[in-house]
């Protein structure tokens, strides 16, 4: 444990050091997020309701997606294809560590620098404007939301991996990672809530894992999802998460096999 400990630690020192990425690539995040409550409030003109929910719901929800993207949101797989890809991996393969734990550590370098922004902008929004960024619906409610918080991680994380070990494969994965970004982006909820959708895509949305990486810990947040099918969405991203994990850790064995060490 101590040597991933020191991954994330010395990754955290790092972007310590070039803090003006860092501040970019948060502040690439967070406008992107922050323009779609303006748009959709725009949409909602003089109504307080759209399709079950308030002005108040649509704006924290957003600011929610926003959260969650600082904080469970992976980008390992272009990582992973470039160390495939030049050989780089070698050096992993000798290397008393395991590949996959050591990119889950490194990112929670960067993870703990942008949590801590995304606390202080949700505290700070709160305050500014309470009855717009609006607290948990119970306390119940924001510990099923750190789960389902948890569980995006190991998805995001995940799914990431999947699209990186396919360089093994593959070669060259750009185009699978571009619709990987379109389908998450999509049906995960973080452009539209997903009852924002036509039924027909709903229906699609559901039954599909992204909607665990968004819009089911925002709805749960909210207190949207309670009783009976909060146990139930506990279960299916606990299912999915779990699920993905398997695969990567399937394809990693399988990969090192197919691997010849000089790179791709």
């Amino acid at each position: 444990m101590g040597k991933y400990l020191s991954c994330m630690t010395m990754n955290m020192k790092r972007n310590l050091i070039f803090r003006g990425r860092v501040i970019i690539w948060i502040l690439v995040d967070t406008v992107t997020i922050t323009i779609m409550p303006f748009l959709w409030l725009g949409i909602y003109g003089e109504r307080q309701m759209l399709a079950g929910m308030s002005r108040a719901d649509l704006v924290t929800y957003y600011i929610i997606i926003l959260m969650i993207g600082l904080l469970a949101t992976s980008h390992v797989g272009g990582y992973m294809k470039l160390d495939i890809q030049r050989g780089v991996l070698n050096q992993f393969l000798i290397k008393p560590i395991s590949y996959l734990l050591y990119f889950q550590w490194r990112e929670m370098g960067f993870r703990v620098l942008s949590g801590v922004v995304a606390i202080t902008l949700f505290t700070a929004l709160h305050l500014a404007v309470p009855e717009y960024v609006l607290l948990p619906a119970s306390w119940t409610h924001f510990a099923a939301f750190l789960f389902f918080l948890v569980c995006a991680r190991l998805i995001s994380y995940s799914l990431q991996a999947v699209i990186g070990l396919g360089t093994f494969w593959l070669g060259e994965i750009t185009g699978l990672a571009q619709l990987r970004f379109l389908l998450e982006k999509t049906f995960g909820g973080e452009f539209a809530p997903l009852t924002f959708f036509p039924a027909i895509l709903q229906r699609i949305a559901f039954v599909l894992p992204f909607q665990y990486l968004y819009f089911i810990p925002a709805q749960v947040y909210l207190g949207r999802i309670s009783g009976m099918e909060l146990l139930t969405q506990g279960l299916a991203a606990v299912g999915w998460a779990l699920c993905f994990v398997l695969t990567i850790h399937w394809m990693w064995k399988r990969g090192v096999r197919h691997y010849e060490g000089v790179g791709v």
